[in-house]
């Protein structure tokens, strides 16, 4: 587990995200161009069909959606009032797996651009009335297996010995146990979520999501782990325009992290915000979400660590084309309800990360992170009047293939991470490699 790491907020960024893109099934609609005849309220000289919209017509036509998107996108923005365009919008990120949007834009051509009967005869072909409907409460799931090596599955220091300064006395310095040092192991993961998403009326929307993760070392079982999170977020009120979106949030969060066969550490967190999107129809959409949060930490064998934390964060994303870039920051206090070595901690966190659509060939991903604490107090005589600093360092990198065989996916990652600390027992590096198949539903 990644005490550092903010997951839950990029998870739930993530998840309330248009979805990664995903060839469509069953519906032969979505293979043909919209007719492209214009509404009366089309823009441009005498209907002229431009360059880019050939492209994008034919491109469409081949089913090659990831291509068209781009394309169609511009037009959109140059020809705001273009019917026939934005139903080829509509069914191009409809094909690409972002159900939601198309939907979206499916509405926002009936309320604002007063479509023509043939214009709704498109509209109930691309997303037929009952399924219009069923829309309002949606599923999606992935489960993966992979398998790898990591070069400290037990999260041993770095260092192989530790000094000890005790009042009075010569400073001792003691040698590590063997088992107490990084353990590489193969390891092998199996991860599943489950997100939802229900429309509740009067621009209320239910969001949740369930993730499990099982984590197995054979060459070293004590380091074996297990994790669930249960997150649920409910967006309200607000207002909207066809270029920008904004709408307040709660959201609530649990997670629980077994390690070794115990239970190690477990947390809750409540959270509340705003969320801002802007440029939905510019060549950079963009959404930022600011919120105020409350944790409540616990440690089932050391009660000695429970602890309430207060924090801020940002998040932020943006797209252009087939680029995707996330931005988190979150600063705050994790207050100790007891007597904790070093008492209160001051966190900071950062992450950005960067994500590329290769069409057929799948897209590449990567995350950096860097995290900074320190202690209040000093953390424990032993280790001299010093206050515990750390600072953790990570980078992620992944591949996802194309989907083959109708919803499999090859999956690829690597990760090295790199904690820095001015007491040696805190001090850690490592690195892993995994490959596998994931199957989405």
């Amino acid at each position: 587990m990644n005490g550092f790491l903010p997951g839950w907020a990029l998870a739930l960024l993530v998840f309330t995200a248009s979805a990664q893109s995903q060839t469509l099934q069953g519906h032969p609609e979505d293979s043909t161009p919209a007719t492209r005849q214009k509404s009366e309220q089309a823009s441009g000289a005498g209907g002229a069909v431009g360059p880019n919209e050939t492209d994008f017509a034919s491109l469409i036509a081949a089913q090659r959606f990831t291509e068209a998107f781009p394309l169609i996108e511009r037009h959109v923005m140059l020809h705001p009032n273009d019917v026939a365009a934005w139903l080829d919008y509509a069914r191009v990120v409809r094909a690409l797996g972002r159900f939601d949007e198309s939907l979206a834009v499916l509405s926002f051509i009936e309320r604002e651009l007063a479509p023509d009967a043939r214009a709704r005869q498109l509209i109930a072909a691309i997303a037929p009335p009952p399924e219009r409907n069923l829309s309002r409460h949606r599923w999606r799931g992935e489960v993966s297996l992979l398998t790898g090596r990591e070069s400290n599955a037990n999260a041993g220091p770095s260092v192989r010995g530790l000094t000890f300064n005790i009042p009075g006395e010569t400073p001792v310095t003691l040698e590590l146990a063997p088992q107490s040092l990084p353990q590489p192991s193969s390891s092998h993961l199996v991860e599943a979520r489950l997100e939802s998403s229900h429309a509740l009326g009067q621009g209320m929307v239910l969001s949740t999501l369930l993730d499990w993760r099982q984590r197995n070392t054979p060459d070293f079982s004590a380091a074996g782990s297990r994790q669930w999170q249960a997150d649920a977020m409910l967006s309200f009120g607000g207002s909207d325009t066809p270029s920008s979106a904004r709408q307040w949030f709660l959201a609530i969060s649990t997670l629980d992290y077994n390690y070794g066969g115990s239970a190690l550490f477990q947390r809750e967190r409540a959270a509340v915000g705003i969320d801002q999107r802007f440029g939905l129809q510019s060549a950079w959409p963009c959404r930022i979400q600011g919120s105020v949060e409350r944790e409540w930490r616990h440690h089932p064998t050391q009660d000695g660590l429970l602890s309430d934390m207060h924090a801020l964060q940002l998040a932020g994303v943006c797209a252009h084309g087939r680029h995707r870039w996330t931005l988190l920051a979150r600063a705050g206090e994790d207050r100790a309800r007891g007597e904790r070595p070093g008492g209160t901690q001051y966190r900071q966190d950062l992450a950005v990360g960067y994500r590329m659509d290769l069409s057929a060939w799948g897209q590449v991903e990567m995350q950096a992170s860097y995290a900074h604490s320190r202690d209040a107090e000093f953390y424990s005589i032993l280790f001299g009047d010093v206050r515990r600093r750390l600072t953790r360092s990570q980078l992620n990198l992944s591949y996802l293939s194309a989907p083959f065989q109708g919803r499999w996916q090859v999956i690829a990652r690597a990760e090295v991470f790199h904690q820095r600390a001015n007491i040696g027992l805190f001090r850690l590096r490592g690195n892993s490699a995994h490959v596998g198949l994931r199957y989405t539903f």
